[in-house]
């Protein structure tokens, strides 16, 4: 492994680290508004609003949408200074799996969105940094959820801890020749 490959290692696993343990949805989604204000939520229906709250998977995951490399650096770079992060920025994202630009939102428009799907997903996000165990329920719980299924929480246990989960995704799947759930 290259000095130069994986840097997206470090700067992911302490933006995880402080997001579940400095921000809440609400102080996060100020974040998220200030680094992708073309993200937007919706409510009422097709009323553009920036977003009230957002959750750490979501967050983290518009970092690894679909987009050229230096225009990810450069989101990055933005989130090492509002947040103060202490990682070096990274400079490449070698094995990262991406999300899909219409796709990367672990959570629904406000308008549509249950009461409690930020806080699972936060709960979700919060025990994985103290290396809880996965219970099935717990992904059984996630997975009813629209927008998620395995192969995106799979993707997002990866890049925060790449060393314990592998992403599920075509890719991954198609390398180890097992059959990929949705």
């Amino acid at each position: 492994m290259s000095e130069q490959q994986f840097t997206w290692l470090p700067f992911f696993n302490e933006m995880l680290m402080k997001i579940c343990t400095e921000y809440n949805s609400q102080t996060l989604a100020k974040v998220f508004n200030e680094i992708f204000p073309r993200q937007q939520d919706e409510n009422p229906k097709n009323n553009k609003i920036p977003f009230q709250e957002v959750d750490p998977l979501t967050f983290i995951a518009c970092f690894n949408r679909n987009i050229a490399p230096n225009n990810r650096i450069e989101l990055c770079k933005q989130a090492k200074e509002i947040m103060n992060l202490q990682a070096p920025l990274p400079s490449d994202f070698m094995g990262i799996p991406c999300f899909s630009n219409f796709a990367t939102w672990f959570v629904r428009y406000t308008y549509k969105r249950e009461k409690d799907d930020i806080s699972l997903l936060w709960a979700f996000a919060q025990k994985r940094l103290k290396a809880q165990e996965i219970e099935e329920k717990e992904i059984e719980t996630l997975v009813k959820l629209p927008f998620i299924g395995i192969t995106k929480i799979s993707q997002f246990l990866f890049i925060c801890f790449p060393k314990i989960y592998y992403p599920m995704d075509a890719n991954t799947c198609s390398f180890l020749g097992i059959q990929r759930e949705t």
